[in-house]
C-alpha cells in the first residue's frame, strides 16, 4: 500500500467475481487506485458464468466498474477439429438484465463478435461462417445470425445461405427451413427437372436457375453433418433422428458423391384435374441424377366412370387367387415409410402399418380415394422421353378405389413431364385373366381401352355426362375409347426407354 498516493498493489489474486462471471488476472496481479478504482486488467481471463463456466474468454482487456458491472473485450477460442481459431468480441458486458426493478432483475455476462468472409471461420468441421456471433453466460450455446457455407469436397456451387440459430458445438446441427442465398434466392435441397430439356439435376441449397426449372423433391429443417462418417444431413428433424416417418430428408455421403432421398415426389404436378402422391427412395450418384431409380408407392386420382371403375374391379378381384401375393412383412421399413405419407391421421396410420405385415394393406376410404394405389413401384428416368418410366415387370397394386387387391400385376407405366406443356400418364395394366386395361391423359382427356370386348362396349356406351365431365372452372374432362394400337405402341416406347 503506498500512502502517499493511496494506491493498492495487491498479489497472489486468483480472480475477481464480477456480475455472473469470474476474472482472473494476469499473474495475479490487480492495482487499486483511490476511490476504488481498478485498472484496466490486461490479459486476463473471464469465465462466464459463476455457476456452469461454459464460457472463457481470453487476452481479455477488462473494465471493473463496480461488484455488479463490468465492461470487456477479448478472444473466445472455437476449435473445431484442424481449425483452430478464435472469435474477436469487442463488446463484453456483465451487468443485471432483465425488466423491472433491480431486485427482480438477474447478472449475466452478455458479449458479441463480428466474424467477416474473409476471416475463413468455421463453425463445424465442413460449415463456413460469416457474420454476427452472441453469447449469453447463461446459455450453453452461442448464438450465430449471418450466412453458412457447406464446404464438402462432393458440393460443386457451394451457396452462403442465411442462418439464425443457436449451435452446440459438440452435436452441431441448423435449423434452416426456408435457406436463402446472399442474393435472396430461395434455396433447394434434393432432385430437380431442368426447364431447358437437359434433364435431371441434384444439389444441396441451390437455387433455380430458370423460371421453368421444377422441384421433384426438396428437404429442408435441419442440417447436421456427420464427422465419423463424413455424412450430411438435410431435413425433417424428427425422421433425420429417427423419431418420426414424416417429412423429407436427405443424406449426402461426401466420400460416395451419392444422395439418398427419402420422402414425398412431386411427380406430374402440372396435370388439370388429376393428382398424383408418390413417396419413397432413392440413392444416385450426385453427379448422375438420370440413372435414378426410385423405389415408390404411388396414388393416382383420376376420374374413371363408375361403370368402368366396375369392370376393371370385377375382373381383377375375380382372379385374385392366380396373382402372386404382395409380402408386406418382407420389406417392412420401405413399406412403412412409402405409406406414410398416405396416411396423414395418426392413430390409423399406427394401426394400419401394425397389421399391415400380417393382413395386407387395408387403408380407411377417407385416406384412400385414389383411383389406383400402387404400394410398391419402381420408376426409371429417361431423359429423351423427359419421363419416368417403370423398370420392372410388374407393379405391386394395393387398391382400386378404395377396394383392397394387394398383389404383383403385369403393368407398364409412364410419367411424362415434358418441358412447355402440361404433364401426362400413361397406364397399361394387366389383369390375372389376361385382360388389359390401357388408360392415357393428356389435358383433361382420358384416352382408354381394353381387350375385354365388355369394358369397350361399356365405354361405347357411356352417356354424354358420363363421358364428358364439367370441373371447376368451366373446363372439361372427356372419356374417350382409345384404339388397340395405341396399347401397343405404349408396351413397345416403354421397353425401348429402359
Amino acid at each position: 500500500y503506498k500512502l502517499k498516493t493511496s494506491e493498492l498493489k495487491l498479489g497472489g489474486v486468483e480472480h475477481i467475481r464480477v456480475a455472473d462471471a469470474l476474472i482472473y488476472p494476469d499473474s495475479g496481479y490487480v492495482d487499486v487506485l483511490p476511490g476504488g478504482i481498478i485498472p484496466p486488467l490486461e490479459n486476463a481471463v473471464i469465465l462466464a458464468d459463476t455457476i456452469h463456466k461454459y464460457h472463457r474468454i481470453t487476452s481479455a482487456t477488462v473494465r471493473v466498474k463496480g461488484r455488479y458491472e463490468f465492461e470487456a473485450k477479448g478472444l473466445y477460442e472455437y476449435n473445431i477439429g484442424a481449425h483452430q481459431q478464435s472469435i474477436r468480441l469487442d463488446n463484453i458486458l456483465g451487468t443485471y438484465h432483465g425488466k423491472g426493478r433491480r431486485s427482480k432483475q438477474s447478472l449475466h455476462t452478455w458479449a458479441k463478435g463480428i466474424v467477416n468472409k474473409e476471416d475463413q471461420f468455421f463453425i463445424d468441421h465442413k460449415t463456413g461462417f460469416y457474420g454476427e456471433i452472441e453469447l449469453q453466460s447463461k446459455n450453453r450455446h452461442l448464438s450465430f445470425d449471418g450466412y453458412a457455407q457447406l464446404q464438402l469436397e462432393s458440393l460443386q456451387n457451394p451457396q452462403w445461405f442465411c442462418v439464425g440459430f443457436q449451435g452446440d458445438r459438440k452435436n452441431f446441427a441448423m435449423t434452416c427451413p426456408e435457406p436463402r442465398n446472399e442474393e435472396d434466392q430461395l434455396l433447394f435441397s434434393g432432385l430437380f427437372l431442368k426447364g431447358d430439356f437437359s434433364g435431371l439435376s441434384a444439389g444441396i441449397l441451390q437455387p433455380m436457375r430458370q423460371a421453368s426449372d421444377r422441384v421433384l423433391f426438396n428437404a429442408a429443417g435441419l442440417i447436421k453433418y456427420l464427422p465419423k462418417k463424413d455424412q450430411l444431413l438435410v431435413g425433417d428433424s424428427l425422421k433425420l433422428v429417427g423419431l418420426s416417418q414424416e417429412g423429407n430428408a436427405i443424406r449426402l455421403d461426401n466420400k460416395e458423391a451419392s444422395l439418398t432421398l427419402d420422402g414425398t415426389f412431386e411427380l406430374a404436378s402440372n396435370m388439370p384435374f388429376v393428382k398424383m402422391k408418390t413417396a419413397g427412395r432413392t440413392t444416385f450418384k450426385l453427379n448422375e441424377p438420370d440413372k435414378i431409380k426410385l423405389r415408390c408407392a404411388s396414388g393416382w386420382d383420376f376420374f374413371l366412370p363408375e361403370k368402368l371403375l366396375k369392370v376393371v374391379n370385377s375382373d381383377i378381384q375375380s382372379s385374385l387367387f392366380e396373382a402372386r401375393l404382395l409380402d408386406y412383412s418382407r420389406d417392412t421399413e420401405y413399406y412403412e415409410n412409402a405409406l406414410t405419407p398416405f396416411l396423414t391421421d395418426l392413430e390409423t396410420r399406427q394401426k394400419t402399418l401394425h397389421s399391415m405385415p400380417h393382413m395386407g394393406l387395408e387403408m380407411p376410404s377417407k385416406q384412400n380415394d385414389y383411383t389406383f394405389l400402387f404400394s410398391d413401384l419402381e420408376l426409371q428416368w429417361n431423359n429423351t422421353y423427359q419421363s419416368f418410366l417403370s423398370s420392372r415387370k410388374q407393379v405391386g397394386l394395393a387398391s382400386i378405389k378404395g377396394k383392397k387387391v394387394n398383389r404383383w400385376l403385369d403393368a407398364f407405366v409412364e410419367v411424362k413431364m415434358p418441358t412447355g406443356s402440361t404433364d401426362r400418364f400413361y397406364l397399361y395394366l394387366k389383369s390375372p385373366s389376361d385382360y388389359y386395361y390401357f388408360f392415357s391423359y393428356k389435358d383433361g382427356v382420358l384416352s382408354t381401352v381394353s381387350n375385354n370386348e365388355t369394358y369397350n362396349a361399356t365405354v361405347e356406351k357411356l352417356g354424354k355426362k358420363e363421358r364428358l365431365r364439367k370441373m371447376k372452372g368451366g373446363e372439361y374432362y372427356e372419356v374417350q375409347l382409345a384404339d388397340p394400337s395405341s396399347a401397343k405402341a405404349f408396351i413397345n416406347r416403354v421397353k425401348a426407354g429402359r
